[in-house]
């Protein structure tokens, strides 16, 4: 399964109360093998192909993801006016680290860092040391004998994946806090796992680090949150709620603004807060976080084709993107693409 399932079963209690446990896959798109499959229309007798998921007969886009402005009404457009007021960061509330997450994430970054320390902290929050202890305990990770200890639990885990599980938490809280079941937070949210999983993958295949590329794809589209909390905010006072189409339209072009805010506040690595600040344009070939950004144009792409993500039009393997990571060449992959809506499906039903 891989270290990315452990990690999201270890709060797969936490899916909102009384949300269904439904699937984020598009079900207008049928589930597709690696090989055109035949489907016989049994009024007329005849086969129809169906081509692999990853390829669309009538693909028209090779570029990362875009968003054309859609039509508004005069109150959508009154919050869109607002949104571009907060880019200087003022009369802004940022959604701050959760207070135990924050506490670690802050002594994961001293050298000095003591399994004890860590431990104690942990300690704190009930929930949190459930998590570690049910990932610690995991097939991934377990040892000779089960352990009980949280001490034990943080020396086995190590530094990568208890910052994993850190932000995870913190990603979960951020988006939740104040949107309740919003279908909006609900939405932002499992397209944030699909992309953490899909990028832990991809990785693979590109040679950059799972741990850092799993957290990238969690943390990449992060400006969100506030996007959603502004919409949130304004809605109420002008009696609106935008349009799905809207509200997308909000995220893609304040999110990598508004990210890099949160990247910020969050201390976040720089090699985390640079993709976040901009990774739809295509990134130059002496770009020091070059590999990442393609990744995770990759999966914007991916999550599109899925239903997960921005609707959109693309044979996979002539998209920009993977052009460039050479990864239309790679057998292994292409024989890969097969699994990836299973394993993203894997870990949504994690939450059921």
């Amino acid at each position: 399964m891989g270290i990315w399932g452990w990690i999201i079963n270890s709060f797969a209690d936490k899916r909102p109360e009384g949300e269904p446990a439904t699937s984020m896959s598009n079900p207008a798109r049928p589930n597709r093998g690696s090989a055109a499959v035949a489907l016989t229309d049994p009024r007329t007798k005849t086969e129809t192909a169906i081509e692999p998921w990853w390829i669309d007969e009538v693909a028209t886009e090779t570029g990362p993801i875009s968003i054309l402005r859609p039509s508004m009404a005069q109150a959508e457009a009154a919050i869109e006016n607002l949104l571009a007021t907060y880019f200087d960061g003022h009369d802004l509330n940022l959604p701050p680290l959760p207070h135990v997450p924050g506490l670690v994430l802050k002594a994961l970054r001293q050298k000095d860092w003591s399994v004890k320390g860590l431990a104690d902290l942990i300690a704190e929050d009930q929930v949190l040391a459930a998590a570690v202890l049910r990932t610690a305990n995991s097939a991934m990770f377990r040892g000779t004998q089960k352990i009980s200890s949280l001490q034990s639990a943080v020396a086995r885990l190590g530094t990568a994946t208890l910052r994993t599980l850190m932000m995870h938490e913190s990603v979960y809280a951020a988006t939740f806090s104040v949107s309740g079941r919003s279908s909006f937070a609900t939405r932002m949210w499992r397209r944030a796992l699909a992309s953490a999983c899909l990028m832990r993958t991809l990785s693979r295949y590109t040679g950059c680090d799972e741990e850092e590329s799993f957290a990238c794809g969690l943390l990449h589209d992060i400006g969100n949150v506030l996007v959603l909390r502004i919409v949130l905010k304004e809605q109420g006072i002008l009696h609106c709620e935008p349009t799905e189409a809207v509200f997308e339209y909000f995220c893609f072009e304040c999110h990598q603004e508004f990210g890099e805010l949160i990247a910020a506040a969050w201390k976040l690595p720089a090699e985390l807060s640079a993709v976040i600040a901009d990774h739809h344009m295509q990134p130059q070939l002496l770009d020091p976080h070059r590999m990442q950004k393609l990744q995770i144009q990759v999966v914007d792409t991916i999550t599109s084709i899925l239903g997960y993500g921005v609707p959109g039009q693309f044979n996979l393997l002539e998209t920009d993107a993977i052009q460039q990571l050479g990864l239309h060449t790679r057998q292994d992959f292409v024989d890969a693409l097969d699994t990836l809506p299973a394993q993203v499906e894997e870990m949504m039903s994690s939450f059921a």
